[in-house]
């Protein structure tokens, strides 16, 4: 049993504590409120136990002498006006033994109130993740099934996922719980170390750039290979962007991008550097990567306060359709304007210094041609537009492009529009495609956080689909 709360330090104190708990209801999401109420008895072998009160309770564990503490939750549902009750009983024998089943953290909802299925057992769903369990739990029973978790597709079902990869994912996410797969990532530092050594080792050929600067003021590095000494020169080649880690939990799409800048540098066939003027950006979003890596494996915003913004939906070409008003949330369409959703658009209009540092950096470098924007997951291949399901002036160019990429890759990935995939408002692709750039998005691999036996694998694919995006922006434009 574990029971939120911060406690007073006498175990009278503590015990009243526990039986006043039963005043407050506690909302758990937008449909269900908790009551929990804690009684205590005297244990009697063979016999029924007998209720006692605080004062009795505490001088039985203060001489330690056993107790039972019993908790009864009950969870109303607002919508069918039902109720789902679960009752617990723990023995207590000693003051210690009543601060170990207490979860001291800031007082909130109860704990246990839903509760995942493990390969062995159950879990309690940590309450941040409520609103999440309560959308899985299709049979509206408070136990999240295996069944259910991997039926559980976030996007659509062009998504094409690992099955146990998927469920591990959504367990990890119920849990709030890093998974063991995390120490198989480059964290933020180790990327930033490697770029600069990457720097170091291919002077005149690589050059670190800031192009901007985070919410919580981290710096936002560029790797660009092939393009002038003086960054602020100008460039004749075609310039090309490979950007990754936009949302947060696709920590894969980072460790891509580094794999792509050895092998750019370190290639005996140098055609593409000599040719292509290419920026590398491994983590767009420096902020919600350290969160997500080290805290968080499901957070996919920026560290706004607002609780957060996804800066896929923060772009300023197509931030808002008509009919979608900022004063509510019921008519959203492609974006939430609710702080708390994943797709939360923001405030306005670019208001993330992440989006700013992207528009600014792409308007001071006119040679940029095409930006490949790599993402996780699904096994997907996208291009504008992401609001209409009518191709755009662009769709042959696009096709060939796809046509490369998915050639490259295999027949598992299919190209087709952003819209078909999802209606996405204020996305960089909209924007890259609105400002004359070829902007594509790669929906790379079946997992958000592939395991280390398939991260090698999965890292390659956005390998070999960044180097036929660049060759075939070469094809296009040199």
């Amino acid at each position: 049993m574990k029971v939120a709360g911060s406690f007073p330090m006498s175990i009278e104190e503590r015990l009243r504590w526990l039986s006043e708990r039963q005043q407050t209801e506690w909302p758990v999401d937008d449909f269900h409120r908790a009551t929990e109420s804690f009684t205590f008895q005297l244990p009697i072998p063979l016999l029924p136990d007998i209720p006692i009160g605080v004062s009795w309770a505490s001088r039985r564990l203060a001489a330690g002498k056993p107790v039972m503490l019993t908790r009864d939750l009950r969870v109303l549902d607002k919508q069918s006006w039902t109720c789902h009750q679960r009752q617990e009983s723990t023995r207590l024998t000693s003051a210690s033994e009543l601060s170990n089943c207490l979860d001291v953290h800031p007082e909130g909802p109860p704990t246990g109130v839903f509760r995942v299925e493990m390969k062995a057992g159950t879990a309690d769903v940590d309450p941040d993740r409520y609103r999440a369990a309560q959308y899985l739990d299709e049979d509206a029973n408070f136990l999240v099934s295996r069944e259910e978790l991997a039926g559980s597709h976030e996007a659509t079902s062009a998504m094409r996922v690992d099955p146990d990869e998927w469920i591990d994912y959504q367990t990890s996410r119920l849990l709030k719980q890093v998974p063991e797969c995390a120490s198989a990532y480059r964290g933020l530092q180790a990327i930033e170390n490697e770029m600069a050594e990457l720097e170091r080792l291919h002077p005149g050929r690589a050059r670190r750039v800031c192009i901007g600067r985070s919410v919580e003021n981290r710096p936002i590095w560029a790797l660009r290979i092939g393009g002038p000494a003086d960054p602020d020169a100008a460039c004749a080649k075609p310039g090309v962007v490979i950007t990754a880690l936009l949302h947060a939990r696709e920590w894969v799409t980072g460790e891509g991008v580094m794999d792509l800048a050895h092998r750019l540098l370190e290639d005996v066939d140098q055609s593409r550097v000599e040719s292509a003027d290419i920026w590398l950006v491994p983590v767009t979003n420096p902020d919600g990567y350290e969160y997500s890596l080290h805290h968080d494996p499901a957070w996919r915003k920026n560290r706004s306060p607002l609780g957060g913004v996804d800066l896929n939906r923060n772009y300023p070409e197509s931030y808002r359709l008509a009919g979608d008003s900022p004063d509510r949330t019921y008519d959203d369409k492609g974006a939430s304007d609710d702080p708390k959703s994943d797709t939360y658009r923001g405030p306005g209009p670019a208001s993330e210094p992440e989006i700013v540092a992207q528009t600014t950096f792409l308007a001071a470098h006119p040679n940029i041609r095409g930006v490949l924007d790599l993402h996780s997951c699904g096994e997907m291949i996208l291009h504008p537009p992401g609001t209409s399901a009518a191709p755009g002036p662009q769709e042959e160019i696009y096709g060939r492009l796809g046509g490369r990429i998915q050639a490259a890759l295999g027949d598992s990935y299919r190209t087709m529009l952003c819209s078909e995939f999802t209606t996405a408002t204020g996305t960089a692709n909209d924007y890259h495609d609105k400002h004359g750039i070829l902007g594509m998005t790669l929906e790379m691999g079946r997992a958000f956080h592939p395991s280390a036996a398939r991260l090698p694998s999965v890292k390659e694919q956005a390998v070999q689909a960044s180097l036929a995006f660049i060759d075939g922006i070469l094809r296009e434009f040199a």
